[in-house]
């Protein structure tokens, strides 16, 4: 049962990720849609986030909201790093 959730997770995140690698700019996402995008590309690249992120970010959420991003990206990126360690395979068969 687990590893069908994280098979589905892994869906979602791999959808999410090739529509933004073909567009995270462009008129497919909102403003703040694309800030978010790109928060959380850049905090799970440099485990931080700039200033301008932050800028951009704050003009769509509030604070509680602001705290809430991160722990969602920790989560996603920690679920990642169980699945990987766990050696379970993408849809692509590669761990």
């Amino acid at each position: 049962m687990f590893h069908g959730r994280i098979s589905a997770v892994k869906r979602n995140h791999v959808r999410i990720d090739h529509a933004v690698a073909r567009d995270i700019a462009g008129a497919a996402w909102t403003d703040v849609e694309a800030a978010l995008l790109a928060a959380a590309d850049e905090l799970h690249r440099t485990q931080d986030v700039s200033d301008a992120a932050w800028g951009a970010l704050a003009a769509g959420f509030d604070d509680a909201q602001l705290v809430e991003i991160l722990y969602v990206v920790g989560q996603y990126t920690m679920l990642s790093m169980v699945a990987n360690a766990a050696g379970i395979p993408s849809e692509s068969g590669q761990a």
